[in-house]
């Protein structure tokens, strides 16, 4: 049995990781991260009082009649720096309205929404809010490192009415340039200076505008002269100018097509799974309460992720014809991370199987790979033995803080009977189980002596 161990120790996971180093996933990564903003609407996913979400690989901005908020990450740290833009004196009550319907979606998979309304969400290019002030309108739309609104005054309104608060754990200041600037811990914050302008004889006619404060974090747009029998539009932008934060990625494969899947962290224990087609243009996205990423591997569209979770809303397929090995924490607390296996559909926004795998105490998933023959899926990592985790046959966890595990999956059973096999290995000291890529000689001699 020892040798065993030392073999599946070597086995699992480097198939989980063999289509990572393909050369244009970077180049996609970084063209989505300067595409044209999707706003989706808020139902449930967000906060009360925001209507939409923009979300990127690393930020996100939340949406309302009353403001902006943009939150930035850091996936090393595991921090989140927000900043605040706060329109003064608007109609919170305004509603907003989707605008230019694209053709990527996204999903939001939690136990809490049970009726999916958050699953299959619309996106869209702009969000129009009417009547914000007294005949102003507010227009968001951007692209994914900077946030536009237009202030649209009607002809006859006073755009006096428009004041902005920026709130940040630093003061904002006002650059030469006559930009609005912050230094947050995860990158520079620029709220640049404001374009205005008038359509006259269907061409720009530019308007003359500077910010100046008019309070404590509270600027106004100074206007030159224009026509105030005329439409104005004040069009400033918020743009994260020199991000610092570190690369959220947490797994990167390719499938035959040339599809890329990335994972990538976008909030503090908040995973999302974008899939991009081979143009670099983005598809869909499905964000997960998952902690760590162990692996990713992908078959005809369809994600196998694992990784570990300790979050209590962490989506598994209860509501669903193949029910999870393992329903919820082994931990009600959540104090403690649980291992998953997930797969996943991007394109019908469907999660057909999800499950947790784990014992009280820390249980981490670092492998997956997929024997493509029978749709059986390998995912390998540690424990610390605790109770409740389960393991079919061999030994008994042999203490040093850690054990390696390996857990076989059929995700095309239900309940009990998805999970085919699962077992300890390792020594006494601290044993995790690792990636190499001997998996498929491992998996027949696997199949060959257990008969799975």
């Amino acid at each position: 049995m020892q040798s065993l161990r030392f073999v599946v120790a070597l086995a699992i996971g480097a198939a989980a990781f063999a289509q990572e180093s393909i050369p244009n996933a970077q180049r996609v990564l970084q063209q989505f991260a300067q595409g044209p903003l999707t706003l989706e609407p808020n139902r449930g996913q967000a906060p009360k009082g925001v209507d939409f979400i923009a979300s990127s690989l690393d930020h996100k901005f939340l949406l309302s009649a009353s403001g902006a908020r943009l939150e930035i990450f850091d996936a090393a740290t595991k921090s989140v720096e927000p900043v605040q833009l706060q329109f003064v004196g608007a109609n919170a009550s305004a509603a907003g309205q989707g605008l230019q319907k694209t053709a990527f979606s996204s999903a939001h998979f939690s136990a809490s929404d049970k009726d999916g309304l958050q699953r299959n969400l619309p996106n869209y290019s702009k969000v129009l809010y009417r009547q914000v002030w007294p005949g102003i309108d507010l227009l968001y739309y951007g692209n994914r490192n900077k946030l536009e609104y237009d202030l649209v005054v009607a002809a006859g309104a006073n755009p006096d009415a428009i004041r902005i608060k920026l709130l940040a754990q630093n003061h904002f200041s006002l650059t030469p340039a006559g930009d609005l600037l912050v230094q947050t811990r995860n990158g520079a914050v620029t709220q640049h200076k404001p374009l205005v302008y008038q359509m006259v004889d269907n061409q720009h006619k530019e308007v003359a505008a500077n910010y100046e404060f008019a309070g404590a974090d509270e600027v106004r747009i100074r206007l030159g002269k224009y026509d105030r029998a005329r439409e104005l539009v004040i069009d400033p932008t918020l743009a994260l100018s020199s991000p610092s934060v570190n690369a959220p990625f947490g797994a990167i494969a390719v499938d035959p097509s040339s599809n890329i899947y990335a994972a990538a962290f976008n909030g503090i224990g908040n995973l999302s799974v974008f899939k991009f087609d081979a143009s670099g243009s983005a598809i869909s996205r499905g964000d997960f309460f998952a902690s760590t990423v162990g692996g990713m591997v992908v078959s005809s569209g369809t994600v196998y992720l694992t990784g570990s979770s300790s979050n209590i809303n962490f989506y598994t397929t209860v509501d669903k014809p193949n029910k999870p090995f393992q329903p919820s924490l082994a931990d009600p607390n959540g104090t403690a991370t649980d291992a998953f296996m997930m797969v996943y559909k991007p394109n019908a926004q469907d999660v057909p199987y999800s499950t947790f795998f784990g014992g009280i105490g820390n249980d981490v998933a670092k492998g997956i790979a997929l024997d493509r023959t029978t749709g059986k899926v390998y995912i390998a990592g540690q424990t610390v033995g605790g109770s409740g985790f389960v393991t079919t046959e061999g030994p008994t966890f042999a203490g040093g803080g850690t054990d390696g595990f390996v857990a076989v999956f059929d995700p095309n059973q239900s309940g009990s009977a998805s999970l085919a096999f699962s077992t300890y290995f390792g020594g006494n000291g601290a044993d995790s189980g690792i990636l190499s890529s001997h998996f498929y000689h491992w998996l027949q001699y696997f199949k060959d002596n257990h008969h799975q």
